[in-house]
């Protein structure tokens, strides 16, 4: 009976993991590069205020960042940024290396979208003083398979990829949706006339 159940928590452990990790994992784009990539409905706030909220965003999270306004009326946002993997349990993690990324925002009527995209990784080594750096110019597009020898490795590195782009997600669409920051809708200013008194 014992072994019964753990074989069926077991199984439960498992399935919650994949489901997890197909929830999380990142997708290929028309350019073979890795992305992830989400459209918004927000049709509950105001359009200034979610460009307002995402240029906060961006000035406390990134050094630095770039918008653009469009003819069209479109307004676009984009950044470098970098996450750090570990490597080991808890207290004996340490750092492994970087993922760098671009993340990029557009706003369009009631929606905007957003998607992470062009991660690179480099990997850390350890200094002559105990610090992890990162390792000279190496650096590799997560789309480079680097074989058979380091494909375990590989696959971390794009499963770790994924889930730090779903926090990172998260946490931009709750920083929109939540903020205290609100700006009303612009009116147009009454016109007084005044040649009835």
């Amino acid at each position: 009976m014992k072994i019964f159940l753990l074989l069926l928590i077991l199984i439960f452990k498992l399935n919650s993991g994949f489901s997890q990790s197909t929830e999380r994992s990142l997708s290929l784009d028309e350019r073979g590069k890795y992305i992830y990539y989400e459209i918004v409905d927000s049709a509950q706030l105001p359009r200034d205020t979610l460009i307002l909220r995402t240029k906060t965003f961006f000035k406390s999270n990134f050094n630095k960042h770039h918008s653009e306004e469009k003819p069209s009326g479109e307004v676009s946002f984009k950044t470098d940024g970098k996450f750090q993997i570990n490597k080991g349990v808890l207290v004996l993690s340490h750092p492994q290396g970087e993922i760098n990324y671009k993340f990029y925002t557009e706003f369009k009527n009631s929606k905007y979208r957003f998607w992470l995209t062009d991660f690179i990784y480099r990997p850390y080594k350890r200094d002559r003083y105990g610090n992890f750096v990162p390792d000279g110019n190496f650096f590799s597009k997560l789309e480079d398979n680097p074989g058979k020898l380091n494909e375990e490795a590989w696959k971390n590195n794009i499963d770790a990829a994924g889930e730090q782009a779903f926090l990172l997600a998260e946490s931009f669409k709750k920083f929109l949706s939540k903020n205290s920051i609100v700006i009303p809708p612009k009116e147009k200013p009454s016109t007084i006339i005044n040649t009835n008194w």
